[in-house]
């Protein structure tokens, strides 16, 4: 059985878990859980990454799909959601790296 941490939650039901026993990633965005091993979920966020830096360098075509890496199924967001969904995973990137920098001391 998971035991999660909670790396950044932006609201009730959106927020990025890690279970601390076999490391496995859980996104929560409202009504929608997607489940990453450590790889995919790296893999997911260089892939929002970079669909933002489009967005700054404004070559943005409208909506986007994206791979959960949950059988079969993408996500489909427009440029709004993307940039929010963005800044969730940014966040918590940010708290896990401060976290293992403090764990460093």
């Amino acid at each position: 059985m998971c035991n999660y941490q909670t790396w950044f939650q932006a609201d009730e039901d959106v927020y990025v878990l890690q279970c601390v026993e076999c490391n496995t990633y859980q996104l929560r965005i409202r009504n929608t859980a997607f489940m990453f091993d450590p790889p995919e979920f790296k893999k997911f966020f260089d892939i929002v990454n970079g669909l933002y830096e489009r967005i700054k360098l404004g070559k943005n075509e409208g909506p986007v799909i994206i791979p959960a890496f949950n059988d079969g199924i993408d996500m489909l967001l427009k440029t709004d959601q993307l940039i929010s969904l963005y800044h969730l995973l940014d966040a918590a990137d940010t708290e896990m790296r401060t976290a293992k920098m403090t764990g460093l001391f």
